[in-house]
């Protein structure tokens, strides 16, 4: 009998249901962040210890250079009186901001991936939003254009901020994807004070920009483990303190890389004792080497295309053990990182060349012949001194160091490596026999909590401004004009009396694993 009824009355019988359907079939965001307008930014961290000292006048006379440079240069383009409207409105501005990239369409091998962003800003109740849109027209044309600094976006036409539903909205998108990501709505919860900025990305439907090769899209996965389901940033503060944390969500299944890297182990480890004097950072936590190994040999069965069981043989041959039951007991379940100051006029600014590993060795003496096989098979020449330490050196760019003994084996990279080593491991030598020192608990502690660490900002904006430079080039924009060493030098030693007067010369790192996430917690 339906076939009687009028069509009108079947769509509006239909129409529910064909928006359940519409709905469920909104594609992937892969990547959400939250965050909120500058006004709403002042009130949220104004009063940390570090928003209080911003607001000295001291301190201001220092950043407010650096803050107008970064407007010019972000406005550069735009007309002196459009700078003055656009500037005050902006800064008042505390409303929520939204930026969601979707995945339209995964790689398939035959195509590339579409995916498309949106960017929308809700309401403050005293902004006018669409003349805010109109005023920020020009910052997101330069932004997103078709051809910026040799960057292409393949495919990708932009949609001006526009109102929609009381939502002020811009889109980059496919031609065809414009209209719907306009109406989309990302799936988050609101930004609570005193959070000020979360991201999201889900590690499935970010998967799918990478080619669907198993080369590829099948490796990251089985790098990253099935369970790992996000990744999260998010900064606000902790009491005073200003508060980063970065974390990971696992669902079940096989964590990967993570279960050797951040196993759900009990206690804080008392490994600070290891620590030379001119230490800059410090972290220490847990691991599991057996189950970092059994990551590493899963992500190479599935690179190579073949069987699990084969690959474990291989290697078992190679190395002449099975790494995993016969020298992963060998080492203890605590891991120490430490990066040391470089030397006073050093030109070597590599980050990880100031990177130390030290590890506690639980079978003592009898992990040193077992070790030494093992780099034997690989052809790597060690050498046991008089001390009953074994040291070895091996590679190029980079370099590593490694040395067993005093009960600890250490692994030093770059060409500081070998000094680095022989600094930890005479304060384990030095150490030998002393009892641990238990860890007390701190407050803002994540849950879990297994890991702790420290970075000295004193010795780091010291010794390590050109460091500090090229990491920023690196993360920012290799094309950014960023003052030279010696004028950042300089800004350094004027800011870092004002730091070691509040009370900000260091910075304290938090880390704890559950059964269902890890997150690093750092306070400052």
């Amino acid at each position: 009998m339906l076939h009687r009824l009028p069509h009108r009355l079947l769509l509006r019988l239909a129409a529910p249901f064909l928006l359940l359907a519409a709905a469920a079939a909104q594609p992937p965001a892969f990547l959400v962040l939250q965050t909120c307008g500058p006004a709403a930014w002042r009130a949220r961290l104004g009063p940390t210890d570090l928003g209080s000292l911003l607001a000295t006048a001291e301190a201001e006379a220092l950043w407010r250079p650096w803050s107008e440079a970064v407007a010019a240069e972000l406005l550069r383009r735009d007309d002196g009186a459009a700078s003055a409207r656009q500037r005050p409105r902006l800064h008042d501005y505390a409303g929520a901001i939204t930026v969601a990239a979707w995945l339209e369409q995964a790689e398939d091998a035959l195509h590339a991936p579409r995916w498309s962003l949106t960017i929308e800003a809700e309401p403050d109740g005293h902004t006018d939003l669409a003349l805010l849109g109109d005023e920020c027209r020009g910052f997101f044309a330069r932004l997103f254009a078709t051809e910026d600094k040799g960057r292409r976006w393949r495919d990708l036409e932009f949609v001006p901020p526009r109102l929609i539903d009381g939502r002020l909205v811009a889109v980059l998108a496919a031609r065809e994807d414009c209209a719907a990501a306009a109406q989309r709505r990302a799936a988050a919860a609101p930004l609570a004070p005193p959070t000020v900025l979360r991201a999201v990305v889900d590690v499935p439907a970010a998967l799918g920009l990478a080619r669907d090769r198993w080369q590829n899209r099948d490796w990251y996965r089985s790098l990253l483990g099935p369970a790992t389901q996000q990744f999260t940033v998010e900064l606000g503060c902790a009491g005073p303190r200003l508060r980063l944390d970065l974390g990971v969500q696992f669902g079940p299944g096989a964590r990967g890389l993570f279960a050797g890297l951040v196993p759900p182990r009990p206690g804080v480890p008392a490994l600070e004792r290891l620590l030379p004097p001119d230490t800059v950072a410090f972290s220490q936590s847990h691991w599991d080497p057996a189950s970092l190994w059994e990551a590493a040999l899963v992500a190479e069965a599935c690179f190579e295309d073949r069987d699990l069981a084969e690959v474990r043989a291989r290697f078992a041959r190679w190395n002449g053990m099975d790494l995993a039951k016969d020298l992963a007991p060998l080492f203890g379940d605590e891991v120490l990182h430490l990066w040391r100051a470089n030397a006073p006029g050093t030109k070597d600014h590599s980050v990880f060349g100031n990177l130390t590993i030290a590890v506690p060795l639980s079978a003592g003496a009898d992990a040193v012949p077992v070790l030494r096989q093992v780099l034997a098979r690989n052809g790597i020449r060690a050498e046991l001194g008089g001390d009953s330490v074994l040291r070895a050196g091996f590679g190029v760019f980079p370099e590593f160091w490694l040395a067993a003994g005093h009960g600890v084996a250490v692994l030093g990279i770059d060409s500081g490596g070998r000094d680095h080593v022989e600094a930890v491991l005479a304060r384990a030598a030095q150490e030998a026999g002393a009892p641990a020192q238990a860890v007390a608990a701190v407050p803002h502690a994540p849950p879990g909590w297994n890991g702790r660490g420290e970075f000295d900002l004193g010795m780091l904006l010291g010794r390590h401004v050109a460091t500090a430079r090229a990491l920023l080039r690196t993360l920012l924009d290799a094309s950014l004009h960023l003052p030279r060493p010696d004028a950042m030098a300089r800004a350094a030693e004027r800011w870092l009396p004002l730091l070691q007067r509040a009370g900000l010369a260091k910075v304290t790192t938090l880390s704890g694993t559950t059964g269902h996430g890890w997150l690093l917690r750092v306070c400052w």
